[in-house]
């Protein structure tokens, strides 16, 4: 499951997205039963990681087919459902939640980097700095021509992504593919800036 549903959420999110979604669903587990057992003391063991990474691919590409001509999105509610019955069948709280936590928080991780919902900002409060403190000038707007044909490089993406959506990536071309690695090159510039 990580070989191949984790490097197809990797081409999307990058090295460095990946790593975090990753490390955040590792670690959610363990973090949040140390919480538990603050209050309720008790021994819990085991992390599940690929399935919510199966999650997030799921959750990019709903329209993906997988077993038995079945999408990804069906797959994972299945699962999800299998899965929480069974946690429900055995009384085992710890599984439901292990469950619930790390594939809603796959869900949400994916949801966030499609710009679906944002994180609420904190400002906190800056030092003044004194007379050195130069005022911001009025930013350069790009030509009109850039910006027409990045809004047609952003109209053949979408095309793309829904592309996708309804017959799963392996519908694309080559050239389809290279569109979409300079998407997701530029959104990284974007995000680093």
């Amino acid at each position: 499951m990580l070989g191949f549903f984790g490097r197809e959420a990797e081409k999307f999110f990058g090295r460095r997205d990946f790593f975090k979604l990753f490390a955040c669903v590792y670690l959610l587990p363990p973090v949040l039963f140390t919480l538990i057992g603050l209050w309720s003391p008790g021994g819990f063991a085991g992390e599940k990681v690929t399935f919510p990474i199966f999650i997030a691919f799921a959750t990019l590409y709903p329209g993906a087919v997988l077993f038995f001509n079945v999408l990804a999105k069906w797959v994972a509610i299945i699962l999800v459902a299998l899965y929480t019955l069974i946690a429900i069948s055995n009384r085992d709280l710890i599984g439901f939640i292990n469950l619930a936590a790390t594939t809603g928080f796959a869900w949400l991780f994916v949801r966030h980097a499609q710009g679906i919902f944002s994180l609420p900002s904190l400002r906190l409060p800056r030092a003044k700095r004194g007379a050195s403190r130069v005022a911001p000038g009025p930013r350069s707007s790009r030509p009109a021509a850039t910006t027409e044909a990045g809004g047609d490089f952003m109209a053949k993406t979408d095309a793309l992504l829904d592309k996708i959506a309804r017959n799963g990536i392996g519908s694309l071309t080559a050239a389809e593919r290279k569109h979409l690695d300079e998407a997701r090159e530029r959104l990284k510039q974007r995000r680093s800036s």
